[in-house]
């Protein structure tokens, strides 16, 4: 959780790329949207197969290796680099910044009883979200001064995270690796053949679908239909870092005395009441109350989810 904790502090350098590359290069928002397209389509790659290889190999090592990789693409960034290499580099930087994310929870989750691993996620949150908050203080002063300033301690803080995690595991025994069963893989109960998961993961991808629009429309919504300058987007997500450092915790202890279900299903409908609550008035003062709003759904669904997936994979195909 530290390494984590030092890795956001670096200045969350991706948020600020789009920019980078409409001031740097002078392109177009249809260019700017395919080169990100690029770091999104490594991410979504780079989860997936780090997770089935944290359950071949250490994730420790797996997870100390993709975050010591995006350390250094971020120190490249900072270089005057041709326009031509970008899409490359921003493949692998989304590939090991997508792969770092399920080993990372399952070196925080695996060590902890089924009781205890919501009250852990919610922990894990809470480092990545406190970091967040002072990595878009530090990000926004440092993108001001220039952005190679911003690449070389997003660079730096990720070295330094890899280097963490390296002395950690190198001193202490890491977390007992929950192996596939040879029986039930022998059965074929992979998680593609799990009926009532995959209908788990396709909910979560509908309510992600809504919830994932903090990241493009809320935007333009408070532009176009509050007349607030884009300053209100930093302040809201201000707010719901520090929302989650502040109740993560005592959410996620609660969360095993109200059950996974009720969580899960509380959760969705904050999201989704969220967004409804933004047509209920005009201005700042329901800006931030969606937000507080979503930021609740957020912490009800993020350590049910965990939680329901440990559960689900024990003794499977975990990562």
């Amino acid at each position: 959780m530290l390494a984590t904790l030092i890795n956001n502090m670096g200045g969350s350098s991706k948020l600020f790329l789009p920019l980078y590359f409409l001031e740097h290069y002078r392109l177009g928002y249809a260019h700017i949207g395919l080169l990100m397209g690029v770091y999104g389509l490594g991410s979504f790659v780079g989860a997936y197969f780090s997770g089935s290889l944290s359950d071949r190999f250490a994730a420790h090592r797996l997870t100390c290796l993709l975050l010591a990789g995006s350390g250094v693409i971020s120190l490249l960034f900072s270089t005057p680099l041709p326009l031509a290499l970008f899409p490359a580099l921003l493949l692998l930087a989304g590939l090991a910044d997508g792969g770092f994310r399920p080993g990372n929870m399952r070196l925080t989750l695996e060590p902890c009883n089924p009781t205890q691993r919501p009250t852990g996620q919610g922990q894990l949150r809470m480092a990545t979200n406190l970091g967040g908050a002072l990595g878009g203080i530090s990000g926004g002063l440092l993108a001001s001064i220039g952005f190679h300033w911003l690449f070389l301690a997003q660079g730096a803080a990720s070295l330094i995270g890899a280097a963490w995690m390296a002395y950690s595991y190198h001193h202490e025994s890491p977390p007992p690796r929950q192996a596939p069963s040879a029986a039930v893989d022998e059965a074929g109960n992979s998680p593609w053949a799990d009926k009532p998961f995959l209908l788990f993961i396709a909910g979560q991808l509908l309510a992600l679908t809504v919830f994932d629009q903090i990241y493009g429309t809320l935007g333009l919504f408070l532009r176009e239909h509050y007349q607030l300058g884009p300053q209100w987007v930093g302040y809201l997500f201000t707010l719901n870092c520090l929302m989650v450092v502040g109740l993560q915790l005592p959410i996620a202890h609660r969360v095993g005395h109200w059950g996974l279900t009720r969580s899960s299903h509380a959760g969705v409908v904050c999201v989704g009441a969220a967004f409804l609550v933004l047509n209920l008035g005009h201005g700042a003062p329901w800006a931030l109350a969606s937000m507080a709003v979503l930021t609740a759904g957020e912490m009800l669904m993020s350590p049910t989810w965990a939680a329901i997936l440990m559960l689900r994979s024990e003794g499977r195909q975990r990562g």
